[in-house]
């Protein structure tokens, strides 16, 4: 696909000068087209300047950081927070700081910067339960179990009730990815954190990007106190640039804001989805803006009536295609009309058409 001629919105200017419905991305609450938000931008900017240019342990920083973890604690219902200048520095970090004490099993689908080393061993999630639990049965050192809090590719949820069965003689640490939930699921889209109560002997840490439906370009770890601060003290989170303030200004003064578009994004998300045909083929979760489909065809079709969707391959070109539509706050009823009447049309055609 040729480079956009515009940033995505509600809709996309690719170079061959035409306009599309923007069914992809990640921006699921639109803030960054957001007036309002905007303006809490350049407010920032005008407060703290373009960029601090120093280390979170040096012996001068802006007190926005503080702030910014003590809101995320706030919102969450984490322990202690720890911001970072992306969600994957957050996540390579993490890693590595864990590597170090726990036996570390890697759920399939995690971001690659999770992985370690080397991509995750297991080929379905069943199969990696598996691996755990024999794990778990013949080694006692302590585990470090890392999964997704939600499956952005195929819209599939979290699936843990099997963690109440591991032994509680030894530290069982859960972290969770969820860079694609945090503003969307839970109580005010504060995410996975405390979105359901985890087995007494099992310890959750939480990461997450803020640059998806937060639209701050910048990462986070929730957790306990005590981890936090062995990360803070590491060298790699001393010697890493922070994100730059600003943005942190507009996540904290940006509540309403996401309030807002969160309902418009459910109102988008419902009415979608009860418009829906019969044997539409898409796998989505309940008020959640992302549809699986295994019709790769879908996307063409779409393409040639002014709609683009998700098709890529993932993690690498030579990984299976996964194609989805990905609703977000911008969308208006007419965008959402628009497209059921596209994917009826595109249903009745023959089923060699829709492959």
């Amino acid at each position: 696909m040729p480079a956009p001629a515009t940033l995505p919105g509600r809709t996309v200017m690719l170079p061959d000068g035409r306009e599309y419905l923007w069914c992809s991305g990640t921006a699921y609450l639109g803030v960054h087209a957001d007036a309002d938000f905007q303006e809490l931008v350049v407010e920032g900017f005008q407060r703290y300047g373009g960029h601090y240019g120093g280390s979170r342990l040096s012996s001068f920083r802006p007190d926005i950081y503080e702030k910014a973890e003590a809101r995320l604690c706030q919102w969450t219902g984490a322990e202690a927070a720890l911001l970072f200048s992306s969600g994957t520095l957050a996540g390579r970090i993490l890693q590595a700081h864990l590597a170090s004490s726990y036996a570390c099993h890697y759920a399939p689908r995690l971001h690659p910067a999770l992985w370690g080393h080397t991509p995750p061993a297991a080929r379905n999630f069943e199969e990696w339960v598996d691996e755990v639990r024999r794990f778990a049965a013949h080694d006692p050192r302590p585990i470090a179990l890392f999964a997704n809090a939600i499956d952005p590719l195929y819209a599939q949820p979290l699936r843990m009730a099997w963690l109440d069965a591991l032994p509680n003689d030894r530290p069982i640490l859960l972290t969770l990815d969820d860079s694609h939930g945090i503003g969307i699921t839970g109580q005010d889209g504060a995410g996975a954190y405390a979105a359901r109560h985890w087995p007494p002997h099992l310890t959750l840490v939480v990461l997450a990007s803020l640059g998806k439906a937060l639209g701050i370009p910048a990462g986070v770890i929730l957790g306990p106190a005590t981890l936090i601060k062995s990360i803070c003290d590491s060298p790699f989170f001393g010697g890493a640039s922070p994100p730059t303030p600003a943005f942190l200004h507009a996540l904290l003064h940006g509540a309403p804001i996401y309030a807002r578009q969160r309902l418009r994004l459910m109102a988008r998300i419902r009415q979608w989805t009860e418009g829906l045909p019969t044997s539409h083929g898409f796998s989505y979760l309940p008020d959640y803006p992302v549809f699986y489909t295994p019709k790769h065809a879908l996307a063409g079709y779409m393409k040639e009536k002014g709609v683009l969707l998700s098709q890529f391959a993932y993690p690498s070109p030579q990984d299976e295609l996964i194609t989805r539509l990905i609703l977000n706050a911008l969308h208006t009823e007419a965008d959402i009309a628009q497209l059921h009447a596209e994917l009826k049309a595109f249903m009745s055609l023959p089923p060699e058409c829709q492959a």
